[in-house]
């Protein structure tokens, strides 16, 4: 009872701990989606007292599907710009936002925003689609933690969910980059819990991993899919783990853009 009690007790700091482990910020960058001639709005969204900077980029057809970006750690918005043109030619609507500290949207870069931030994102981009939209969220590395966070709890529900280079969990994470011993790993706290989040979700689920991801191995991705039945798993052949942001092309989006545009909706 006692080691329950102090686990409790240093479960704040301990996220903390996480936190500065493996939260790493991104500037705000110069590039915006004009920079490859895309119509594009940029927002501004209330997150809690934080304000998050967004780029939103329409397909050209009124009814296209849309997809609402979690990127990962170490970028911003601007980092998307690519991805954005190539979802915009495949006939997707996309919008991407800056985590709180991330980019020049405001307020400190915790776990606890983060949930704050995609329950706002999520509002803000669902605000901007005609209601009949199939609208989908899609998570790269550090964001499928924040999106299959929150996804289960999004309202309305989402369409359809998308991951890529994706973890088990920040304590495995933790434990896979020799931050904490494997015997200490059971008093973390295990929050982005990816696997317990797939078996929450209710939406269908696309699995994406790189076959040549450098972080996290294939076996994460297999096991976030079994948690839900009936989920997805593409393995992209050659693919590293920053490629569908750093060297977006159509071997890295084909799935996801398939995914996007099925006709599904959750729970079915």
């Amino acid at each position: 009872m006692l080691s329950a009690g102090l686990g409790f007790a240093s479960r704040p700091y301990l996220v903390s701990r996480i936190e500065r482990g493996m939260i790493k910020i991104h500037g705000p960058g110069s590039r915006t989606p004009a920079t490859r001639g895309l119509t594009f709005e940029e927002l501004r969204i209330s997150s809690g007292d934080r304000t998050l900077r967004a780029f939103y980029v329409p397909a050209a057809s009124a009814t296209a599907p849309a997809v609402l970006i979690f990127h990962g750690n170490s970028e911003a918005i601007s980092s998307w710009v690519e991805a954005l043109k190539l979802l915009h030619d495949d006939g997707v609507t996309a919008m991407v936002f800056d985590y709180s500290g991330f980019g020049s949207s405001t307020g400190e870069p915790t776990l606890a925003h983060f949930r704050e931030d995609g329950f706002a994102a999520w509002r803000a981009f669902r605000a901007r689609l005609p209601a009949a939209t199939r609208a989908c969220a899609y998570g790269l590395s550090l964001g499928s933690g924040v999106l299959l966070d929150v996804a289960s709890e999004l309202v309305p529900a989402p369409d359809c969910v998308a991951t890529s280079g994706a973890f088990t969990s920040a304590r495995d994470a933790a434990v896979l980059f020799h931050r904490v011993p494997r015997l200490l790993a059971p008093l973390l706290p295990n929050v982005l819990d990816n696997v317990a989040g797939a078996a929450r979700l209710k939406a269908p689920l696309l699995v994406e991993h790189g076959e040549r991801d450098e972080l996290f191995p294939v076996a994460y991705a297999e096991r976030i899919a079994a948690a839900h039945p009936g989920a997805e798993l593409a393995i992209i052949p050659g693919m590293k783990h920053g490629d569908p942001v750093v060297h977006p092309s159509e071997a890295a989006w084909s799935s996801v853009v398939a995914h996007i545009k099925a006709q599904r909706t959750a729970g079915n």
